[in-house]
């Protein structure tokens, strides 16, 4: 039976491609009609739509847009023909609405009820193809639309569609019931139909303009004006047109509607923010004008939805959405549906053959050889009976998968348009199909290549050249080309790799199909093909070339790229990708994720390093391009001779040519940056970046792959990992690193700096000296072994030695567990740290600080800790116990050390604050004191344990006798201090009175006290000093009573005579009476107070002194107040002679002014009357002369009429 045999329908007749809006022949819409397949996801939009539209016949509305979406070959073209034809009131086919031709294909009567009610309402539908109608080729979008919908309705009204402004020409004379007769007369001037002549508006200007004239009754100069001004003076808004929709709806009957159905429009509007922001203005104008008399139906590509996804219309296209209350969206189920009723129905013999067909044999064959790689979108079989009855001889995955097809040549290729349009379609190509194997027999598959010569007049030529191109090559076969056309069909598909695998799938032609033998040939011809650069290979897959991108080809294959460079690459991949390596973290104990070890790891691709060459573990990654380790041999001396993993990668598969192409496409694309090249080659340029960034990722996986299948080495013997690439790494790691550090699992536990003082002082770590509660006990046994060793051998180690020593193979331990091993060690008077000489002391507040830093690790010397002998230790705890009387019991030489030394320091502390007594006075037992300081210092110089007993051993009498010595002065201190304070103070008096004294009984206590005090040793004798002092005191006072009364009896007689004075005058009066007695009460208060004999005396100097600076500023006081009274005087006398004349002036006395109403007086000093430079007189003339001047100085104060007062 052949396949033509099976089908219900004549497989050859026919068909058209996708229904193009405009078609209107009878018999077309009679087909159009006839075969329709109504599905079910079709009756459920029709049920959707019809009850929307519906409303708008009875309740006024604004919701009258309609969006209907789909892929390319879903349909939803033939959809939009098939809504116009039902809506349409004014198309009959064959006497019958186009509602007649649904009652059969579909059974819901409320359905068909609504569609007939539709097509009884008047109506008129404008269906057209937006791109097709779109005059917007300079560039400007803006009302592209609407002029759109304006050209459409000036065709259905049978204006000038190309010349909007002519339209409006004739819908002015059709208002004016002007139209018909203007075409008429016209005709008969012209002889020119004016549907033709129009469109040369210009060239036919004169007639027209005679044509007005006649039948407009217009002006010869008006009607050319309107012609000259017409394209000019147009203009068109949205507004103005939804108002000329409205003004034309509402001269209908109250029912019509006016339907606009614009197919492709989603793709017109997708990419432009202007022709959305003019689609959504006009079906919302639309709506708000006409309130549902006017429906706008498009449709899309995509879901009105997606769109807004798009970059260019997120921002504006959700009110659009809201302007599309009414969303249809087609599967591919639909299309599916469509292809099997139309084309592939069977007839009755044509179901019984292929039931016959699909025995269990070939179920399960087709089962086993219908696969697909990896990667691969989901893709029909034959599952059931029903599955393969339906499709042979398709196979399900077919039909989706053409659809994918046509979909990204549209988007891909210049041939995009030119499917858009309808020429080839997928009713056509699985037409096409059958055709080419209608004289076949049962038992064959229509392979996938086949369509492509549905495609092929469609295809660009660049695509077209390479097919031909390769059906000219005497190098390859037909079967290279078919492969070729199978590799051109999936090119652009990214679900669908075009794997050898998926290739053989495709490419099936019989049910019997030896798939290993087609997959060989399959191979064979991948080949062939890509030795003529018809195809490239990347990674697994194989590419399409046009001719173009074969030149491009070509360059790449010829740019020159070092091996060198490509196992950097590999190395690159290896470590920062599928790695991604920077530090090694090695867990030695499982159940101890803290302690953990972060290495540094040397990492090497062939002979080269990349980035720490020098760490001392590492990995090596051999590929096959490795100059020195070609051999398992060399393989296992290399990782025997170094602490690395070698990783042995693998020659198989295709990754080495694959990082060799990605190369040379980056250094391609790298060459071809800074050049200008043309668009298709700018295209091809674009695409091979694509392509080398998912090469990228191939290579990627390929060394994922590679390196999981490689060969392991460690330590000379090749090793079995598990797990991925990671995780195998990881675990060889593992064991290099226990291979080389052997001891480094004797440390169980982390420390850090924070932890040293912690360790420092907490309690005593065990009396049995073994460490058992150390949990790195092992650590700390290997550092004491290693620095007894050094010490017997009289080897000097630093610190910073011991650290770098142990924090490398075998060990690797970490610094801070180091050092806390040695703190350990330090604690148990195991080892001991010298700096300059001295021993470190643990304690130190500065300890943990410094034993961090690496200046001074280097200069802290580790040695083994001397045994102090036991007669140094008893030695000690003797001499606390007689000077302290403390019982000193620790075990440990450090402790004891330390106690016996707080001791000493405490008795440091306490002379020294005695020694400061002694700065203020001279007290007794300094000496005594300064000594047992200087024996202490001696002592405590020592930090080192076995220097401090063995100082402390030699000075112990000397100590214990300075100890004896000390004791009388600190009771001194203690005790006889204030009395001994008291007497001091004595002394000093009696010293200053000592030849002034008049009683035996002060003499005598005096002088006592000072011998007393003088003694070096005075303790037994401080008991005399309180009677002594008592006796002392009391005499004195006596003495001091007696002279200090005539003292007292001058004092008042000099303020006696002071204030006799200044009580002459008020002045003078007011200004020294209070004076004179502040300064002589305080003289007085001081004279009373005295504490010794040379006090007191030393103020009858002062009371002379003071009466004669007071007597000094009274007279001068005098004298000035004296000087001021006679210019007052002189003033006065001034003064009258002007007013009275001279003859009473004349007769006024020298005394005849103010007065005095008194004597004045002057202070004479006694001391004073005598001159200075008379020191002695030995003659009477001497005597004489003396009186003389004395005589003088007091007659000039009586010549002045004052009374002399001595002071």
């Amino acid at each position: 039976m052949k396949i033509k045999q099976l089908f219900k329908k004549d497989i050859a007749r026919e068909i058209k491609g996708v229904i193009k809006v405009g078609q209107e022949a009878e018999n077309d819409v009679r087909q159009e009609l006839d075969e329709y397949v109504v599905t079910d996801e079709l009756q459920a939009h029709f049920v959707y739509f019809f009850k929307q539209y519906l409303k708008s016949l009875n309740v006024p509305t604004d919701q009258m847009g309609v969006w209907i979406s789909g892929f390319f070959g879903s349909g939803k073209s033939h959809f939009l023909k098939i809504l116009s034809y039902l809506l349409d009131s004014n198309l009959e086919v064959d006497g019958k609405k186009a509602v007649e031709f649904f009652r059969e294909k579909i059974q819901d009567q409320a359905l068909l009820d609504q569609m007939q009610q539709v097509a009884d309402a008047p109506s008129d539908i404008i269906l057209f193809n937006t791109p097709s109608k779109s005059e917007d080729d300079n560039g400007d979008s803006k009302l592209s639309i609407v002029k759109v919908f304006n050209k459409v309705f000036n065709e259905k009204l049978g204006y000038s569609a190309s010349i909007p402004w002519v339209a409006q020409m004739e819908e002015i004379l059709d208002q004016n019931g002007q139209y018909k007769s203007f075409k008429q007369v016209f005709q008969a001037k012209s002889e020119l139909a004016w549907e033709d002549a129009r469109e040369e508006i210009y060239y036919n200007e004169d007639m027209i303009v005679e044509t007005l004239v006649e039948v407009a009754n217009m002006s010869e100069e008006s009607a050319r004006r309107w012609i000259d001004n017409g394209e000019e003076s147009y203009e068109i808004s949205v507004d103005s047109f939804a108002k000329r929709i409205k003004k034309y709806v509402d001269k209908q009957p109250a029912d019509y509607h006016l339907v606009f159905l614009a197919d492709e429009m989603g793709q017109f509007v997708s990419d432009d923010v202007h022709r959305m922001l003019d689609l959504q203005t006009i079906v919302e104008d639309l709506g708000k004008y006409t309130l549902g008399k006017v429906w706008v139906i498009v449709t899309s590509q995509q879901d009105i939805d997606e769109l807004e996804k798009d970059i260019h219309s997120s921002q504006d296209f959700s009110k659009i959405q809201g302007r599309f209350n009414t969303r249809l969206s087609l599967s591919s189920a639909n299309a599916d549906e469509v292809i099997k009723k139309r084309l592939l129905e069977k007839n009755d013999t044509g179901k019984d053959a292929v039931q016959l067909l699909y025995t269990s044999e070939v179920k399960a064959s087709l089962r086993n050889k219908i696969n697909f790689s990896d990667g691969t979108i989901s893709l029909k079989k034959y599952d059931t009976l029903k599955d393969f009855s339906e499709f042979y001889p398709m196979i399900p995955y077919q039909l989706d998968l053409l659809q994918q097809v046509f979909t990204k040549i549209r988007e891909n290729s210049s041939a995009g348009k030119h499917f858009a349009s309808g020429e080839r379609n997928l009713l056509g190509a699985v037409q096409y199909a059958a055709l080419e194997y209608a004289e076949k027999d049962l038992g064959i598959l229509i392979p996938f290549q086949t369509f492509y010569g549905h495609l092929d007049q469609g295809l660009d030529h660049s695509v077209r050249a390479t097919i031909i191109k390769a059906q000219s090559t005497p190098t390859l076969q037909s079967f290279d080309v078919d492969v070729l056309k199978v590799l051109y069909l999936i090119r652009y598909l990214k679900s669908v790799p075009s794997t050898v695998e998926n290739i053989t799938t495709l490419m099936l032609d019989e049910l019997d199909a030896d798939r290993l033998k087609l997959t060989k040939n399959i191979t064979a011809a991948l080949d062939r093909l890509t030795k003529e650069y018809l195809v490239q290979r990347t990674g697994l897959e194989y590419l399409f070339l046009t001719n173009e991108e074969q030149d491009i080809n070509r360059e790449i294959n010829h740019m020159d790229i070092p091996t060198s460079k490509m196992q950097s690459y590999i190395g690159e991949m290896i470590y920062d990708t599928v790695l991604e390596m920077k530090k090694y973290k090695y867990v030695p104990f499982a159940e101890k994720k803290t302690v953990a070890y972060d290495f540094d790891c040397a990492k090497w691709i062939d002979e080269s390093a990349r980035g720490n060459a020098t760490a001392e573990i590492g990995i090596h990654v051999v590929t096959p391009y490795s100059d020195d380790y070609r051999t398992r041999e060399e393989l296992q001396q290399l990782s025997s001779r170094e602490s690395r993993l070698v990783i042995a990668l693998g020659d198989s598969g295709t990754f080495y040519d694959d990082t060799m192409m990605l190369l040379k496409i980056n250094e391609y694309l790298r060459s071809q940056s800074s050049k200008q090249n043309s668009g298709i080659k700018r295209e091809i340029i674009d695409r091979k970046s694509n392509e080398r960034n998912d090469l990228m990722k191939s290579v990627e996986r390929q060394v994922r792959e590679t390196v999981q299948n490689a060969t392991y080495y460690i330590n000379g013997s090749e090793v079995s990992l598990a797990g991925n690439p990671t995780t195998k790494v990881d675990q060889g790691l593992h064991d290099v690193v226990e291979n080389m550090y052997l001891k480094i699992k004797y440390i169980n536990k982390f420390y850090d700096r924070d932890d040293f003082s912690g360790v420092i002082s907490q309690g005593q770590i065990n009396f049995m000296h073994d460490n058992s509660d150390d949990p790195n006990r092992l650590a700390t046994d290997a550092l004491e072994q290693y620095i007894e060793q050094h010490t017997e051998r009289k080897m000097i180690t630093s610190l910073f030695e011991i650290v770098q020593v142990f924090g490398k193979a075998p060990y690797g331990w970490r610094e801070d567990d180091i050092l806390v091993s040695l703190i350990r060690l330090l604690k148990d008077e195991k080892i001991q740290f010298k700096s300059s000489g001295n021993t470190m002391n643990i304690h130190d507040a500065m300890f943990p600080r410094t034993i961090k830093q690496n200046p001074s690790q280097a200069k802290i010397m580790v040695e083994k800790r001397k045994v102090i002998g036991e007669e140094l230790i008893r030695n000690a705890k003797v001499i606390a116990k007689e000077m302290y009387g403390k019982n000193l019991v620790s075990e440990k030489e450090d402790e004891l050390k330390e106690e016996t030394m707080r001791l000493f320091v405490g008795t440091q502390k306490t002379m020294a604050n005695l020694l400061d007594e002694y700065r203020h006075r001279s007290y007794p037992g300094e000496k005594e004191i300064e000594a047992l300081l200087q024996t202490l210092k001696e002592i405590l110089k020592y930090q080192d344990a076995d220097q401090f007993f063995r100082c402390l051993f030699d000075k112990r009498d000397e100590l214990l006798d300075l100890y004896d010595d000390i004791q009388p002065v600190q009771a001194f201190f203690e005790s006889q201090k204030p009395v001994f304070d008291t007497s001091y103070q004595l002394r000093k008096r009696y010293e200053s009175d000592q030849d002034l004294l008049q009683t035996s009984e002060a003499k005598a206590a005096g002088r006592r006290i000072s011998e007393i005090l003088a003694m070096s040793m005075p303790y037994n004798y401080i008991k005399e000093l309180p009677d002594l002092n008592m006796q002392y005191e009391q005499a004195l006072l006596s003495e001091l009573e007696n002279g200090s009364e005539p003292l007292l009896e001058v004092i008042n007689l000099k303020v006696a005579t002071l204030e006799e004075t200044v009580c002459s005058m008020e002045a003078l009066r007011a200004k020294f009476e209070p004076l004179i007695k502040e300064r002589f009460t305080l003289l007085k208060n001081k004279v009373t107070t005295a504490k010794t004999l040379t006090e007191l005396y030393s103020y009858q100097s002062q009371i002379e002194l003071l009466t004669q600076q007071l007597s000094t500023q009274i007279n001068a006081f005098i004298a000035s107040e004296n000087e001021r009274l006679e210019r007052e005087r002189k003033h006065k006398v001034d003064e009258d002679e002007k007013t009275t004349g001279e003859s009473n002036i004349a007769g006024m006395g020298p005394d005849s002014t103010t007065k005095p109403s008194s004597k004045q007086s002057e202070l004479i000093h006694k001391n004073n009357l005598i001159p200075m430079n008379y020191t002695k007189i030995e003659t009477e003339e001497e005597l004489n002369a003396l009186l003389v001047v004395i005589h003088n100085e007091l007659e000039k104060v009586l010549e002045q009429g004052k009374t002399i007062r001595f002071i």
